[in-house]
């Protein structure tokens, strides 16, 4: 079962007060044949040419003010409604269940807008989708929708009256342009819209520091954080999601584009000590990890943790008991050795949740202890879309962020692994640990068309105090390098999911979310960075 591509999952994902709400299936494995679960990387396709530089297809954009109101109860088909007070014109409209009002707009030149909706609700979600209204397709839960650019979302939480909410940075061509407004959640009533001119993200945004979490990181660790720098704002990262202890997806992308993705990207689940469905002791994904950084791969691993429940154990907080708020404590505990947490236990100083929280962290320090042997850097993605109430480890923002800084502590100050670069996923800022925890900052986008995601690029900045590199650390499509270079929204990089998002059951590469044309243009353009082009991360930018 694949991580359905809702409106509504689209739509928690693209606001910036909303919590990242992608569903991944993570104990789904890929079905495959032996001969396509090969962990040697395999040759491309004799068909595909190798290493065609494509560069980049600039578009002029010509800034102009402009502003104007559309009133939605003259513009849409939808119903007009007048029992509500406080409206303009001669009424609003209603949208619920995925019903949605296409509005069409003229504007004068080709340049970024800000689409603000005015919206009273008691608790709804309004998705912002631009594209063709002709264009209708299903979503995967059977609804109609348009199958255009999710530009972002409208997250009205309670109103009693018409409050403006925005989203800025959305590239609209001169003319003629479609403008859907789809509710996802709940009951809106819409007054109006207004276009005006926008703005997206000054370069400004793309001066971050090298300075880690981790206070003495090895000089590898460094180098790669050195060249992250040096190409933030410059270049995208290709990165792809493989099924643990195999190289099935890239190698599939591999043989189709003649280019390995410059990230391997996977998962620690199966190390969870509660975690029954696997062998905790193979290491083959471990050592795929080690020989794709000796081949010069960077490489990441989030931890889709199975909660330290004995009776219940889950990532998702329905399916399992854990309950992280038990396990808080205002005790130091990150230092701790073993013996002095279970004398701890042992005296009701901490609960059973905190005890076994510990020591579920020192297993999987275990696992990125391996791989520091190896002197492999680690991008480290634990606890993701934590503002979402579909984890055990969401839902309490102040518990979320004492179980990241404990992790932290616990890994980089007990454990001394010096070979993490922590890369924070929790997309709500009321879950951001601070700055001195987080290295980089992560989102995760499952956007069914090639669009830049600009607002949300946009809306991280206001999660951290400093500039953070950011990243789109899921995704079902692969962005088109041109746009991403036409909104300035330069993902530090791109990483598409496993599975069915690219290849088939036989292994082979899919195009129902990339097509084969779109993989080979983004893998052989200029503004992506493949394996092949990374530098020696053992010296980058050391003299």
């Amino acid at each position: 079962m694949k991580k359905a591509l809702s409106l509504l999952s689209l739509a928690l994902a693209a606001a910036a007060a909303l919590s990242g709400c992608s569903e991944i299936q993570y104990e789904t494995a890929v079905t495959t044949t032996p001969a396509t679960v090969a962990t040697a990387e395999t040759s491309p396709a004799e068909t595909t040419a190798l290493y065609t530089d494509n560069l980049v297809q600039t578009v002029k954009i010509k800034e102009q003010d402009y502003s104007e109101t559309y009133q939605l109860e003259g513009n849409t088909t939808a119903e007009v409604y007048t029992a509500l007070d406080g409206y303009d014109g001669d009424g609003y409209i209603q949208l619920t269940n995925n019903n949605m009002a296409v509005l069409a707009v003229t504007v004068p030149t080709s340049q970024f807008y800000k689409i603000t909706a005015y919206i009273c609700s008691a608790d709804s979600v309004v998705t912002l989708i631009t594209g063709s209204s002709a264009d209708r397709t299903m979503s995967p839960e059977g609804y109609e929708t348009v199958r255009g650019a999710v530009q972002g979302a409208y997250y009205v939480s309670e109103s009693v009256a018409f409050n403006p909410f925005a989203i800025d940075g959305v590239y609209l061509k001169s003319g003629l342009n479609y403008i859907t407004l789809q509710c996802v959640s709940g009951i809106a009533y819409l007054d109006k819209v207004t276009l005006e001119k926008g703005s997206t993200s000054p370069d400004s945004r793309y001066n971050i520091t090298n300075r880690l979490v981790t206070k003495n990181p090895t000089l590898k660790t460094l180098c790669t954080m050195n060249y992250l720098v040096s190409v933030y704002g410059k270049k995208t990262l290709t990165g792809q999601y493989v099924t643990p202890n195999t190289n099935t997806e890239i190698n599939a992308v591999y043989s189709s584009t003649a280019r390995y993705p410059a990230i391997r990207c996977s998962d620690l689940s199966q190390y969870s000590i509660y975690c029954n469905t696997s062998d905790k002791d193979d290491m083959t994904d471990l050592d795929l990890a080690v020989e794709w950084a000796e081949k010069g791969g960077l490489v990441s691993y989030s931890w889709q943790w199975y909660a330290p429940s004995d009776s219940k154990s889950h990532y998702y907080s329905v399916n399992t008991d854990f309950n992280l708020d038990r396990a808080v404590t205002e005790k130091d505990i990150s230092l701790k050795s073993a013996e002095e947490l279970e004398e701890l236990y042992g005296k009701d100083e901490i609960t059973k949740e905190c005890y076994s929280l510990v020591l579920d962290i020192d297993n999987i320090a275990e696992k990125l202890g391996y791989l520091a042997e190896k002197d492999v850097t680690v991008l480290f993605r634990p606890l993701m879309e934590g503002g979402n109430s579909w984890y055990w480890w969401g839902g309490s923002a102040d518990s979320y962020k004492w179980l990241w800084r404990l992790l932290v502590d616990r890994l980089t100050n007990y454990h001394g692994l010096n070979n993490l670069i922590w890369v924070w996923n929790g997309e709500n800022s009321d879950f951001y640990p601070g700055d001195e925890y987080c290295d980089i900052i992560g989102e995760d986008i499952y956007n069914p068309s090639k669009s830049t995601n600009n607002p949300r690029f946009m809306s991280t900045r206001y999660y951290s105090v400093q500039y953070k590199g950011t990243a789109m650390t899921e995704c079902a499509v692969v962005p088109s390098p041109d746009d991403l270079y036409r909104d300035n929204a330069m993902w530090l990089w791109f990483a598409v999911w496993r599975g069915d998002y690219i290849i088939n059951p036989d292994g082979s590469l899919s195009t129902v979310y990339n097509s084969l044309a779109d993989l080979k243009y983004a893998y052989n353009h200029e503004l992506f960075v493949t394996r092949d082009e990374l530098p020696d991360m053992s010296s980058f930018g050391i003299e």
